[in-house]
């Protein structure tokens, strides 16, 4: 098909066709079914937060107590002044 062609046929039918065919998709499809989607949802945040663990990053309430002040400083700075960046 040229370049800026469009098709007029569906991707509907292919797209269902392989996600039948996918198992990693079919196996997550039967976890959210036996767990629910908020169950998975707290498990997968975990993960990611183990994940960072890992590598060092610390969570994201973590840099915000950390950096809470200079966050409300640079707010009140950009509201009252003009032209005022702050950085971390």
């Amino acid at each position: 098909m040229p370049a800026g062609a469009t098709s007029s046929t569906s991707l509907i039918p292919e797209t269902l066709e392989e996600m039948a065919s996918d198992t990693e998709f079919q196996q997550t499809a039967a976890r959210l079914q036996r767990l629910g989607q908020a169950a998975m949802t707290r498990e997968e945040k975990q993960k990611r937060q183990r994940s960072l663990d890992k590598i060092g990053v610390p969570s994201f309430g973590a840099m915000v107590k950390v950096h809470h002040q200079h966050i409300v400083l640079c707010a009140w700075l950009q509201l009252h002044t003009s032209a005022v960046a702050c950085q971390m």
